[in-house]
């Protein structure tokens, strides 16, 4: 076992982290593995969380969905975020565990607290669907709202069609091209075709613009091109 309390322990302990994030960078899974897990076990969270990563996803070593939740939980109650959303994912899923809304909404909300987007993202989504037999319009657009103020495009879009609904919030159709906006300039592709359709045809009040209505329909265009780079 790596002593991490002791001087010579701590720079033995940051060594092996950072030659294990080289590893990984490089993508040497099975290598990082094996720098990462002395370190896991002695507490480490940071070695911990991407441990967790590691056996979820199967990289460097066997999938293995049981040792990717005994490495998140060890990370999640020294109160990292990130494991406590992996944690939340897992039993959203089901993955390597018996699904449960209760486990995965009350994991969701200790990342959430924390500030984690994509935890404040999911529980907008639970809440503002029948995912999980909660729909709460007022708790949906509370999630939102708070991951919208990170700069999250997909929760300002959706905060934008709460608002235009007047679901969970007043109907407010000015407010509602307000977020689809911000979407848009946030790189969201659906409140992108919004703004297009919007200035083509004249929604929310706005006068026909031809020119913008093309400049959405390029920056669609755009993504549309990176998108199929990236896969070929």
């Amino acid at each position: 076992m790596v002593v991490l309390w002791s001087t010579g322990g701590a720079c033995a302990g940051e060594d092996l982290w950072q030659q294990g994030m080289a590893a990984y960078q490089a993508k040497d899974y099975s290598r990082a593995v094996a720098l990462w897990t002395p370190l896991a076990e002695s507490g480490s969270a940071r070695a911990q969380t991407l441990l967790g990563g590691l056996y979820s996803l199967g990289l460097g070593v066997k999938k293995d969905p049981e040792k990717a939740l005994k490495y998140y939980l060890a990370a999640a109650e020294q109160g990292v975020a990130v494991a406590q959303y992996s944690i939340a994912q897992m039993y959203a899923s089901g993955e390597g565990v018996e699904q449960s809304w209760d486990q995965a909404i009350g994991w969701f909300k200790l990342a959430a607290a924390q500030g984690d987007v994509k935890a404040q993202y999911s529980l907008g989504r639970i809440y503002a669907s029948d995912l999980a037999g909660r729909k709460n319009y007022r708790e949906a657009v509370d999630w939102f709202q708070r991951a919208a103020s990170q700069g999250d495009a997909a929760s300002q879009f959706n905060l934008g069609l709460l608002t235009l609904k007047g679901w969970g919030v007043d109907e407010d159709a000015v407010q509602a091209l307000h977020y689809f906006r911000v979407s848009a300039e946030n790189g969201y592709p659906d409140a992108m075709k919004i703004m297009r359709d919007a200035y083509a045809k004249g929604w929310f009040g706005l006068p026909r613009d031809a020119q913008k209505s093309t400049y959405w329909q390029a920056q669609l265009d755009r993504i549309s091109e990176k998108n199929n780079t990236k896969n070929k």
